[in-house]
């Protein structure tokens, strides 16, 4: 399988990630409360799932089912040997196939990387994923909450481009959704805005953490 060179990036990652992101208190309490919206014997699926933590290990601690995607192949060896009770697969989100749909996803800072259009794909995609009822669970940051310049946005407004932020050392510019524009492409969310800073050595500017429960509507 080529390797593109985002997945390269988190390929030179490793277990620097989870050292700087693993203790993020407002994403454990943001899984914590998740959870509670499924049932006991309820299939996950962990889109990006990086190291296997804090995200799929918390998961798989409930007794629930966790299956984990990445296109990292260091992150899917380091999910399979933290998380050895889960089952993981290297794939691109846009390619991959579920075998069956599951009761709810966890999209966590995995959605960074995409245009417009391929954002639309994945919202189309993570539809057809989850059972009817069933619940997406996503952790992102918003264009609100950074330096933008009027002619960085679409013209609906719902979204900017090529916001740029310090991760992990790499300067890097996002598309990122205004919190209308989550709305918009979701329709249906709760939200939670979590501040946090990742420790001084990960390299990072600050990043206001969001997080969106959507459920998916019965036909």
């Amino acid at each position: 399988m080529a390797l593109n060179p985002t997945a390269a990036f988190y390929d030179n990652l490793g277990m620097k990630y989870e050292e700087s992101f693993g203790h993020d208190e407002g994403l454990v309490d943001f899984i914590k409360s998740s959870l509670k919206f499924l049932p006991s014997n309820a299939s996950v699926l962990d889109i990006g799932s990086g190291t296997g933590k804090p995200l799929s290990s918390m998961v798989i601690a409930t007794g629930r089912k966790l299956h984990g995607i990445d296109f990292s192949p260091v992150m899917i060896a380091l999910s399979r040997q933290q998380v050895p009770t889960a089952t993981f697969e290297e794939v691109n989100m846009l390619q991959f196939i579920p075998k069956e749909p599951y009761h709810a996803a966890f999209a966590i800072f995995s959605l960074f990387h995409f245009s417009r259009e391929e954002m639309n794909l994945v919202a189309e995609k993570f539809a057809q994923w989850i059972l009817p009822g069933g619940y997406l669970f996503i952790g992102t940051m918003t264009a609100e909450d950074f330096h933008t310049k009027p002619h960085m946005f679409d013209d609906d407004k719902q979204c900017a481009r090529g916001i740029e932020h310090t991760f992990m050392g790499k300067r890097i510019g996002n598309l990122l959704y205004t919190r209308a524009g989550w709305v918009a492409l979701l329709q249906k969310v709760n939200t939670e805005l979590v501040q946090f800073q990742a420790p001084p050595h990960a390299q990072c500017d600050s990043e206001p953490h969001y997080y969106i429960t959507a459920r998916k509507m019965s036909p």
